[in-house]
């Protein structure tokens, strides 16, 4: 974890050295799987990383699959588990939801399928940096992997996105508590946000995963523990 958070240490400068300043390119940094942010983050801050690069955003992907756990939660604890996730993005330096999915284990109502898609929608718009859907299409049987043929054509989620598009499940994260102004700069760093990030519009996304480069449409393209 030290090695990979001082390497994208690196990679950033390299790019900042490039001339890709913060005001026209985000660098976005993998975490992947959400068992890890904490100990992520916690080094970078630790580091004092938070204060020497801005426009910076931590890629996540917040599946409801790939490890048993997920098999002890119904409809509702998974919905508790969107919330937290957002309330973890909410208090990043910056976040974008690499990749998610309709799947989980179990089986749920057509109603709660919904429920579950306008939830993560709604949750995942607290990410500074927006988010992707995994994927456009997929198999026929993978309907909860399909955002085409098997969450808009089945009506999970509205299409364009409309209203939804900028909901949150906590409005009263935002105006984001970390969004200084210019007269706050004095207590910037105690803040831990990336001003110029939340400010850019469609900033270019600039992927550090280990020397694999991916080019990647913007998000705002598509906006128009046990069972009981």
């Amino acid at each position: 974890l030290e090695i990979l958070c001082e390497y994208y240490a690196e990679a950033i400068q390299a790019i900042r050295d490039a001339g890709m300043s913060p005001d026209r390119v985000a660098v976005i940094l993998p975490i992947y799987t959400q068992w890890r942010t904490q100990d992520v983050t916690r080094f970078w801050y630790r580091q004092g990383f938070i204060t020497k690069y801005d426009n910076i955003c931590w890629d996540l992907h917040w599946y409801h699959d790939f490890h048993p756990a997920w098999e002890l939660l119904n409809h509702k604890r998974h919905c508790s588990v969107i919330e937290e996730d957002a309330r973890v993005m909410a208090t990043l330096q910056g976040a974008v939801v690499g990749e998610w999915s309709l799947a989980r284990p179990g089986t749920f109502s057509e109603e709660e399928i919904k429920d579950y898609a306008h939830s993560q929608v709604k949750g995942y718009n607290h990410a500074s940096h927006g988010w992707f859907f995994w994927n456009w299409h997929d198999h026929e049987h993978l309907d909860k992997w399909d955002m085409q043929r098997g969450v808009l054509d089945k009506q999970r989620l509205p299409d364009p996105l409309g209203d939804l598009g900028t909901q949150t499940l906590k409005p009263e994260w935002l105006p984001d508590p970390f969004l200084l102004t210019p007269t706050d700069a004095s207590s910037w760093s105690a803040k831990h946000v990336s001003m110029i990030g939340r400010h850019v519009a469609n900033p270019i996304m600039g992927f550090v995963d280990g020397g694999l480069g991916s080019a990647v449409r913007s998000a705002t393209d598509f906006l128009g523990i046990t069972k009981s």
